[in-house]
């Protein structure tokens, strides 16, 4: 898996025998973001409201939300995956999620979205 650092890197080259990384700001910012995400904390942490759905090998979030979730790639529209990789996936019981591994398609588009969301929602001041 690639560091926060490998996925913001732009481009590389050599001059005068040193090496230059060209590193963008925003995407660093980002992946560092994501990446200080648990994933225990994931459920907690999304904008909008989720269960866990019990696919055949991993648990996958669902959008359990009224609305519609818009991503960069996709919508997740009520009852879907975040993934979109899953199809209908029934609830599961709370005893049985720490036996099945979360979905990292699930987990990523999550973080995803959480970042998004912190980065682009103005905080509120009392």
């Amino acid at each position: 898996m690639k560091t926060p650092f490998e996925k913001a890197t732009v481009s590389r080259f050599s001059s005068d025998g040193r090496t230059f990384v060209v590193v963008d700001e925003e995407i660093l910012g980002r992946e560092v973001l994501k990446s200080s995400i648990k994933d225990s904390d994931v459920q907690k942490l999304l904008p909008f409201q989720t269960s866990l759905g019990e696919g055949s090998n991993h648990i996958h979030i669902r959008n359990e939300s009224a609305y519609t979730v818009e991503t960069n790639s996709h919508f997740i529209h009520e009852g879907e995956t975040l993934c979109q990789r899953a199809a209908w996936t029934p609830r599961i019981p709370y005893v049985h999620r720490q036996e099945v591994p979360t979905c990292p398609g699930c987990l990523a588009k999550a973080k995803a979205i959480i970042v998004q969301h912190l980065l682009t929602t103005e905080p509120e001041l009392s």
